[in-house]
């Protein structure tokens, strides 16, 4: 039996350390790219998620407007029509006399 270095082929045993090197540096540089890509999705999906909880306490706070807003109105606008009947069954009843 022969050592095992025989049995591979020729241009796996005569790597030149050099285009090694520049092999491992380019995936190197592969990765921090693909790092720093990540850490900018990260900070931009931060900043997604603060905008869009500002706009869901903007929406809470407008909602919360409009149902105090059209409470009141809803209550003034009871009034008006009752005003408004009592006035009609006044003029009513005074024309008929």
């Amino acid at each position: 039996m022969g050592n095992i270095m025989d049995k591979l082929p020729r241009q796996i045993k005569a790597k030149d350390p050099e285009a090694e090197r520049e092999k491992v540096l380019s995936r190197m540089q592969q990765d921090d790219f693909l790092l720093k890509q990540i850490d900018e999705f990260r900070e931009k999906a931060k900043q997604l998620q603060t905008i869009l909880v500002t706009k869901e306490n903007k929406v809470d706070e407008l909602q919360e407007y409009w149902r105090s807003g059209k409470n009141r109105q809803g209550s003034s606008s009871r009034r008006w029509k009752t005003s408004r009947r009592k006035q009609t069954c006044l003029s009513v009843a005074y024309s008929s006399r």
